[in-house]
């Protein structure tokens, strides 16, 4: 499947620049599908995800095709290179233009800077395609001109704290559906602490989702633990039996021990802490390799307690 891009065009009309998904230009590239939006976001929303053209949206005769870029960003760059460099002409338009007439830059489409009355009304006159106009505050007295790049930037971010929202929203949902927040969710496939290397594989394939990660971490968070090292050792303790982390070290160089610092479950112990507690993912790390270190010896001590356990009984 190939990848949709971006791509820089000048339109026949008026020599307008913009950038355009290339699910947008016609295969012999002479013309392209406009969305028909009045604001700004829409347009850039349906850019960013390279909406399939529908079939209210017109189309434009294309004059150029300037660039095609994978990259947003980057795309944004090269539209500004195109908008104030003479490439915009080949050179035998420019010498026999130049005898006739001074060349005009360009107009760039969905531009932020300010421009002076005559500038605006001559946009305002221009019908394809139409301009999208971005505001980005109401209070002209202290305003702040944003780059369309930054303006991107921005709104890429806002979809991504969309998504999140929801998110947050269905976990809000669960928990509330359960009555009992302070529990692990009822579809966990395994049971906690974790026995055998096979329920280990199981649990990480369940934290690949985001959501799924996002439950167990709120109820781990709340394990008790008066220190970092406490809180590690706590949760730790909740999740893995001792004969399980005796075949694990941090870095799977000992003994032909698992590698434990490439397993899910290290970031979802790391966030867990995190959480609760002010500290970096190293000083975390920190806590994780010496519980794992001090495995065998647990596991001893608690063998020992089995046989003096077994031992009394008996008697």
């Amino acid at each position: 499947m190939i990848m949709a891009s971006f791509i820089g065009v000048q339109f026949e009309e008026e020599g307008n620049i913009a950038l355009i998904s290339s699910n947008w230009l016609t295969p012999r590239k002479t013309e392209t599908f406009w969305p028909p939006y009045k604001g700004r976001d829409r347009y850039t929303k349906a850019l960013l995800k390279h909406c399939a053209p529908e079939p209210d949206w017109p189309f434009y005769k294309v004059k150029r095709v300037f660039f095609k870029c994978d990259n947003y960003e980057k795309a944004n760059n090269k539209l500004k290179e195109a908008e104030f460099t003479s490439d915009v002409q080949s050179e035998q338009e420019i010498e026999q233009k130049s005898r006739r007439r001074r060349r005009k830059t360009p107009k760039r489409l969905y531009s932020t800077s300010e421009e002076d009355n005559s500038d605006k009304e001559s946009v305002r006159k221009l019908q394809r395609p139409p301009l999208i106009e971005f505001n980005i505050c109401t209070d002209t007295t202290d305003t702040v001109p944003i780059s369309e790049e930054l303006g991107g930037q921005i709104l890429t971010a806002v979809f991504h704290v969309a998504e999140q929202n929801k998110e947050i929203l269905s976990i809000l949902k669960s928990q509330g559906s359960s009555g009992t927040p302070n529990q692990l969710p009822d579809d966990l496939p395994v049971q906690l602490p974790l026995i055998t290397q096979e329920d280990v594989i199981e649990f990480e394939k369940y934290i690949t989702n985001n959501i799924n990660k996002i439950l167990v971490v709120s109820y781990l968070s709340r394990l008790g633990g008066k220190d970092l090292v406490a809180k590690v050792n706590s949760i730790l303790k909740r999740c893995i039996i001792n004969k399980l982390a005796c075949g694990y070290s941090f870095y799977g160089k000992r003994q032909n021990k698992h590698f434990f610092a490439n397993l899910k479950l290290k970031t979802l112990f790391v966030e867990a802490v995190q959480s609760e507690c002010t500290s970096t993912e190293k000083e975390v790390e920190n806590a994780i390799k010496v519980w794992l270190k001090h495995a065998p010896q647990r596991l001893q001590l608690e063998q020992k307690k089995t046989n003096e356990n077994g031992g009394l009984q008996n008697n």
